[in-house]
C-alpha cells in the first residue's frame, strides 16, 4: 500500500491489528466451548495481525505474503463460525487463483460462514457479514484501486470491530478494555496521520523549493551569466580590425562572422553596421551551417540590444528569434582601439553579436544533467520552444502548462503532466520567455516509506502499551465492581446475607459502604412499602368501584392529551369500547353549541359546564373539564365529566310544547263559551236562538271536558294508577260507542266500518279499547281529506286486528322515529292546520301496553296511514 497517503495506510492496519486482536480476545475467551469455533477465531485473527503487521512496516507491502497471510486468516475466522473445517475445504482449492482473488474469495466464504454458522447472533450477525464481506473487496480492489481499496477495508474493520464489543457486551471488563482500545487506536491514527500529513507536506515542499532554486540559478545562467561572457568575447573581438573591415568593406564579412560562430560557447555571430542591417551573419546550430535566414538577421538585427550596441551601448540578454530558438546574446559595439587601450566609442562602426543557442538539444542536455530534471523553454507566447522529452512537447501538455502559468509557478507547484505526478518550477529567461524544470513527484516515496513504517511502529507499540495499561488499570475498577454486583444481584434474589468487599478509599467503595447502608434501609422499607401498596391497592378498588358505578361519563388524559382511563359511562356514551390510548380528539369528537370543538372549549372552560353534542349518535351533554395536579401542583393532564341531558332537553321541549298545545286547546272552547255568554247577558233574544246558543255551549264545555280527561287519562297511564278491569267487550258496539262520541264531526261520508258480527268478544277495559278507537279515528279523519276504513278481524291465534287506514299525506321517517312521544305533532308550529295536545297517538300506544297488546304504524308505497293494533280474544 505504498501508494496510498499516510492517513489512510495507518487507519488501514493499525484498525487492522487492532479488530484482529479483539477476535484473538474474543476467541480466547470461548476456549472452553466445545468444537472449532475458539481455535478459528484465535488463529484467524492471528493471522490477521501477522498481515497488517508486514504491511503496515512495509516490511513486505508489495509481496503475496500478506494476501495469503489474509486469506488463511479468513478461513480461520470460518472455522470458527462454521465450527468445524468444512467450511474451508474449498478455500484449499484456490491455490491457482491470483493471490488477491484467493484472498477475496476466502473472505466471502468467511462471511457467508459467520451469518450462517454457530457465531450467529440476532442483533449483530449482519455486522460480522458485511465486515468480512468488505475487508475481501479490500483485497480485490487493492490490484486496481488502492484508495477505494483501503476506504474499504477500514469501513470492514469498523464493522468487525463493532460485533466484537457486541459479542464481549455482558462484560464490564471487556467493554472497558475494548472501549480504550478503540479509543487509543483512533488516537494514534489521528496522531500519526497528523505527523504523517505534516511530514509529507514537508518532504514536497522542500522538493518544491529546491526545484524552484534549480530553475532559478539555471535561469540565471542561461540569461545572465552566459549572456554576460558572450559579452565580454564581443568586446574582444570588436577592436580597431573589425572597426576597420567594417567601415571598408564593400561586400558582407559572412567569413568573418563564421570564424567567430565557431569559437567556443557561440552558435551565432551576426555584424551590424550604422544602418542597423546586418553585413555579415553566420550560424553553425542550424541544419546547415550557414548565414542566418534573412527572417532570423531581421530579428536579430531589429532587437532593442543590437539597435543599442549600433550606438555605442554595449548589452546582454535573450533573444527570440522565431521558429522555437531563443538565443542567449552579448552585444558590443565595434569601434577602434587607441594606443592607451581605449575604445573610441566617438567612431562607432557597428555592433557585433555574438549568441548561443539557449533551446539547443545540447543547452537544454546540460541544464537536464546538472539538475537531474526535464527541461522545458517556453517562448514569450507561453508556447513549447524546446524541451528535452518529447512527450512533453505535445499541445495537451502545453495547455496545462498553459493553465499553471495563469494559476502561477512563483514557488512551484504539483501537478499532472503527461499523466504523471511531477514538481514544476518555472523561472524567466529574461524577456525571451521562461524556463521550466519538472520532476517525477514519486522521487521521495523511500523518504515517505521510511517516515510511514515510523510512524505505524510507534502507533502499534503505542497502541500495546495502553491496551496493557488499560487492562491493569481496568481489572482494578472493575473486579470491586463486579463483586458488588454479584452481591446485588443476591439481593435481589432475596438474599440478604451477603458479604460485600472491603471497602477502599475511593468512588467504589463510597459506592459499596452506601450500599451496605441501603441494604439496611431496603429491609426497614420493605414492610413500609408492603403496607402502602396495600392502601394503595384499596384506594385504587374503591376508586374503581366509584367511577365504574358512576352514570357521569368520566374520560383522564394525560398531559400530551392521551386517553389513560375512561369508566363505563364513557364507552357506551361515546361508542367506543376502548378508548384508553387514543388521542382525546379522537374519543371526544363533537362540538359545543358555539360550533367549536368540544376539546377546544373544554380547555377553555375554565371550570365552566359546557354543552355539546358529542359521539356518533350525537348525544347532548353537558362537560366539565378540570386539571390534575401532582403533589407538586404541576399539570398532569385533565379530567373530563360528561352528562347526558337528551332528557332534560326532551323534559324541556315537552314542557314547551305542552304549555303551548294546552293554552291553545284550552282557549279554543272557551273563546266561543265567553262570546256566547257576553251575548246572552247584553241581548234580549229569541228562544230559539238562546237553545242553539246553549247547546254550542255545552258543546264547548263538552270538548274542554275531553281536554282535560285526556290530561288525565294519560298521566294515570304514563304513572301506571290507571285502574284496568278486563271483561270481554265487542270490538263492533264499542267502535258505535266512539262514533257517538264523535258524532259532532263531519265524518259522516269519508268514514267505513268493516267489523265482522262473528268477531269474538275482545278482553279489555271497555272504556281503554273506546279511548284507544275514538283517538285513532279522530286522527284518521283530521289528517286525511279522503275516506277512512276502519276494519276489525281475527289475527293470528288469540287475537283481534283492528286496523285503521286513511289516505292522508302519510307520516315521514323523521316523524315515525318520535310518533308515540308525548305532546309530539309531526307539525309542531304555532301555525299548524290542525289542532291537539299531540298526546293522541302517545294515549294509543300506552293503552295497548296496558290491554297487553301491540301496535304497529306504516305509510304504504300509495300513500296515507295504516295502523294495525293487536288486542286479546277471549276464548271461544
Amino acid at each position: 500500500m505504498n501508494d496510498v497517503v499516510i492517513p489512510l495506510h495507518l487507519a488501514v492496519h493499525v484498525l487492522g491489528v487492532a479488530v484482529a486482536a479483539g477476535l484473538i480476545a474474543l476467541g480466547w475467551t470461548r476456549r472452553e466451548e466445545v468444537g472449532a469455533t475458539w481455535p478459528g477465531l484465535v488463529v484467524g485473527g492471528g493471522a490477521l495481525v501477522v498481515s497488517h503487521v508486514l504491511s503496515g512496516s512495509l516490511a513486505l507491502d508489495s509481496g503475496t505474503l500478506p494476501l495469503v497471510l489474509r486469506a488463511a486468516g479468513y478461513a480461520g475466522l470460518a472455522v470458527g463460525a462454521a465450527g468445524s473445517l468444512h467450511s474451508v475445504a474449498a478455500v484449499a482449492m484456490l491455490a491457482p487463483v491470483p493471490v488477491h482473488v484467493a484472498a477475496a474469495i476466502a473472505g466471502v466464504a468467511a462471511s457467508i460462514a459467520a451469518t450462517r454458522g454457530r457465531l450467529r447472533n440476532a442483533s449483530s450477525v449482519m455486522l460480522l457479514g458485511v465486515g468480512l464481506l468488505l475487508w475481501s473487496s479490500s483485497d480485490l480492489l487493492g490490484a486496481w484501486v488502492p484508495t477505494l481499496a483501503a476506504v474499504t477495508s477500514v469501513l470492514g474493520s469498523l464493522a468487525v470491530g463493532a460485533w466484537t464489543v457486541t459479542r464481549v457486551g455482558s462484560s464490564l471488563l471487556a467493554r472497558v478494555l475494548a472501549g480504550a482500545t478503540a479509543l487509543v487506536a483512533l488516537t494514534a491514527i489521528v496522531l500519526s496521520s497528523a505527523g504523517g500529513l505534516v511530514f509529507a507536506s514537508d518532504l514536497e515542499q522542500d522538493q518544491i523549493d529546491g526545484l524552484a532554486a534549480l530553475a532559478s540559478s539555471q535561469s540565471n545562467r542561461l540569461a545572465v551569466s552566459e549572456p554576460d561572457d558572450l559579452r565580454a568575447l564581443a568586446a574582444a573581438l570588436a577592436g580597431t580590425t573589425l572597426a576597420d573591415e567594417v567601415t571598408a568593406a564593400t561586400g558582407a564579412l559572412d567569413g568573418r562572422a563564421q570564424a567567430m560562430a565557431e569559437l567556443p560557447g557561440v552558435d551565432v555571430a551576426m555584424i551590424v553596421g550604422l544602418q542597423g542591417t546586418s553585413v555579415g551573419s553566420w550560424d553553425i546550430s542550424a541544419a546547415l551551417a550557414g548565414p542566418l535566414a534573412p527572417v532570423d538577421e531581421t530579428a536579430v538585427s531589429g532587437n532593442v540590444l543590437t539597435q543599442q550596441g549600433v550606438t555605442g551601448i554595449a548589452g546582454s540578454g535573450t533573444i527570440n528569434i522565431g521558429d522555437g530558438r531563443v538565443l542567449a546574446v552579448g552585444v558590443t559595439p565595434i569601434a577602434p582601439v587607441d594606443a592607451e587601450g581605449t575604445r573610441r566609442l566617438d567612431r562607432v562602426a557597428g555592433a557585433l553579436v555574438l549568441g548561443r543557442t539557449i533551446t539547443g538539444q545540447a543547452s537544454l542536455g546540460r541544464v537536464a544533467e546538472q539538475t537531474g530534471t526535464d527541461v522545458i523553454v517556453l517562448n514569450n507566447g507561453a508556447r513549447i520552444a524546446a524541451t528535452t522529452d518529447p512527450v512533453l512537447g505535445t499541445a495537451e501538455v502545453n495547455a496545462e502548462i498553459v493553465r499553471l502559468l495563469g494559476a502561477g509557478l512563483a514557488s512551484g507547484t504539483t501537478a499532472e503532466i503527461a499523466g504523471e505526478p511531477r514538481f514544476v518550477a518555472a523561472s524567466p529567461l529574461g524577456t525571451a520567455g521562461s524556463l521550466l524544470l519538472l520532476r517525477d513527484a514519486t522521487a521521495g516515496g523511500e523518504l515517505r516509506n521510511d517516515a510511514t513504517r515510523t510512524l505505524f511502529l510507534a502507533a502499534l507499540l503505542g497502541l500495546g502499551l495502553a491496551a496493557a495499561l488499560a487492562s491493569v488499570g481496568a481489572r482494578r475498577v472493575v473486579e470491586p465492581v463486579v463483586a458488588l454486583t454479584a452481591a446485588a444481584e443476591r439481593v435481589a434474589m432475596g438474599d440478604p446475607d451477603v458479604d460485600l468487599p472491603e471497602p477502599a478509599a475511593d468512588e467504589v467503595g463510597r459506592l459499596a459502604s452506601a450500599f451496605a447502608v441501603m441494604m439496611g434501609a431496603v429491609a426497614e422499607r420493605e414492610a413500609d412499602l408492603s403496607e402502602a401498596a396495600d392502601v394503595e391497592g384499596e384506594l385504587r378498588r374503591r376508586l374503581e368501584i366509584v367511577t365504574s358505578s358512576l352514570s357521569e361519563a368520566l374520560v383522564t388524559v394525560d398531559e400530551h392529551g392521551i386517553v389513560t382511563r375512561a369508566n363505563p359511562a364513557a364507552r357506551k356514551l361515546l361508542g367506543i369500547d376502548d378508548p384508553v390510548g387514543l388521542p382525546v380528539t379522537k374519543v371526544l369528537v363533537g362540538t359545543d353549541e358555539h360550533g367549536r370543538s368540544v376539546v377546544a372549549a373544554l380547555a377553555r372552560s375554565e371550570g365552566k359546564v359546557v354543552k355539546a353534542s358529542v359521539g356518533p349518535a350525537g348525544v347532548e351533554v353537558a362537560a366539565t373539564s378540570a386539571p390534575l395536579l401532582d403533589a407538586r401542583g404541576r399539570t398532569q393532564g385533565r379530567v373530563h365529566v360528561l352528562r347526558d341531558v337528551t332528557g332534560e332537553a326532551e323534559a324541556e321541549r315537552m314542557k314547551t310544547e305542552f304549555l303551548a298545545n294546552i293554552s291553545h286547546e284550552l282557549r279554543t272552547p272557551l273563546t266561543p263559551v265567553r262570546g256566547y255568554a257576553d251575548v246572552l247577558a247584553r241581548r234580549e233574544l229569541p228562544h230559539a236562538t238562546v237553545a242553539e246558543i246553549s247547546g254550542r255551549i255545552g258543546d264547548a264545555a263538552k270538548r274542554l271536558e275531553r281536554v282535560i280527561g285526556m290530561l288525565v287519562d294519560y298521566a294515570a297511564l304514563e304513572a301506571g294508577r290507571l285502574d284496568i278491569a278486563l271483561s270481554p267487550t265487542s270490538v263492533r258496539d264499542t267502535t258505535t260507542d266512539a262514533l257517538a262520541e264523535l258524532r259532532d264531526e263531519d265524518w259522516q261520508e269519508r268514514l267505513e266500518i268493516r267489523v265482522d258480527p262473528e268477531l269474538p268478544k275482545a278482553d279489555v277495559d271497555p272504556v281503554l279499547l273506546r279511548r284507544l278507537l275514538v283517538e285513532l279515528i279522530d286522527n284518521a279523519l283530521k289528517f286525511s281529506g279522503d275516506e277512512v276504513v276502519v276494519d276489525a278481524a281475527r289475527g293470528r291465534g288469540r287475537t283481534l286486528l283492528i286496523t285503521v287506514r286513511d289516505h292522508g299525506d302519510g307520516i315521514s321517517p323523521d316523524a315515525m322515529a318520535v310518533l308515540t312521544e308525548g305532546f309530539r305533532q309531526g307539525d309542531g308550529s304555532a301555525t299548524r292546520r290542525h289542532g291537539g295536545l299531540g298526546l293522541g297517538l302517545a294515549m294509543v300506544q300506552r293503552i295497548v301496553d296496558a290491554l297487553g297488546g301491540s301496535v304497529a304504524f306504516e305509510t304504504p308505497d300509495d300513500g296515507g296511514t295504516v295502523v294495525r293494533v293487536t288486542v286479546r280474544a277471549v276464548s271461544a
